[in-house]
C-alpha cells in the first residue's frame, strides 16, 4: 500500500477521496466516499476498504466509464461491459466515441471539450434522447449522469450510464394506448353525431306526415 500512497500523495477533499490500485491488470482510479486523506492517510489505503471501494465500482448496477481530460477511457466496470458488450481489454485506451454512434462523434467531441472547460457534475443531454452504440452496432437509448474529478493535477470525468430502453418501450406504448383511446373516443363521437343527425331527419319526417 505505501506504493499507492506515493502515486496519490496528493490532499483530496473530504467524500471524494481517490483509491488507486492495481487491478485485472489495469492502473485505475475510482472515486469513493470514506475518508479525508489529509486527515487519516493511512486509512485511505487500509485493505479493506480499498477492496469495498473496487466491490462498490465493479457490482454497480449502472454502467460506469472513467475517462481523462481527452475522452480516452482508462476504466469501465463490469456493468458497463454488459451493457456495452466489450471487454474492458477492448475499450481501455481508445475515446469515448467508442460507445457512441457513428453519426454523433464529431458533435459528441465539440461538447466534450466544452464540458473540459467547464466541468460540473450534471445529467448529460437535458431535454434530448441520448443513445449509446454496442459492440455489434445496435443502439439503445441511456441517461448519462456527468461528474469529475482531480488527480496528481490531471483531471478525470465519471459518466454513469443507465439504459433506458425498457422505460422507452413502456413510454412508447403509453402514447400509443393515449392515440388509441383517442382514436376510439373519436369513432364515438362520430357515431353519435351520425346517430342524433339520423334522430333529427327522423323526427322532420314524421312531423311532414302528421296531417
Amino acid at each position: 500500500m505505501k506504493a499507492l500512497a506515493h502515486r496519490t500523495s496528493s490532499i483530496m477533499p473530504k467524500w471524494q477521496s481517490i483509491y488507486s490500485t492495481y487491478y485485472d491488470q489495469f492502473y485505475m482510479t475510482i472515486p469513493c466516499d470514506a475518508y479525508d486523506a489529509s486527515e487519516k492517510p493511512d486509512a485511505l489505503f487500509d485493505e479493506k476498504n480499498v477492496e469495498k471501494c473496487v466491490a462498490l465500482f465493479n457490482y454497480a448496477t449502472v454502467g460506469i466509464v472513467i475517462t481523462d481530460k481527452g475522452g480516452v477511457i482508462i476504466n469501465v466496470n463490469k456493468y458497463a461491459e454488459i451493457q456495452f458488450g466489450y471487454t474492458k481489454v477492448e475499450v481501455v485506451g481508445k475515446t469515448v466515441e467508442v460507445l457512441l454512434p457513428q453519426s454523433i462523434h464529431s458533435k459528441h467531441e465539440a461538447l466534450r471539450n466544452s464540458f473540459n472547460k467547464h466541468p460540473q457534475n450534471r445529467i448529460m443531454g437535458a431535454g434530448r434522447d441520448l443513445y449509446a452504440r454496442r459492440k455489434n452496432g445496435t443502439e439503445f437509448p441511456v441517461e448519462v449522469s456527468l461528474s469529475h474529478y482531480s488527480l496528481n493535477n490531471e483531471e478525470y470525468v465519471i459518466a454513469l450510464v443507465v439504459d433506458i430502453t425498457i422505460r422507452k418501450k413502456n413510454e412508447s406504448l403509453l402514447v400509443q394506448r393515449q392515440s388509441e383511446l383517442q382514436r376510439i373516443t373519436g369513432e364515438r363521437q362520430n357515431r353519435n353525431k351520425g346517430l342524433e343527425q339520423k334522430v333529427q331527419e327522423q323526427t322532420i319526417r314524421q312531423k311532414k306526415q302528421m296531417p
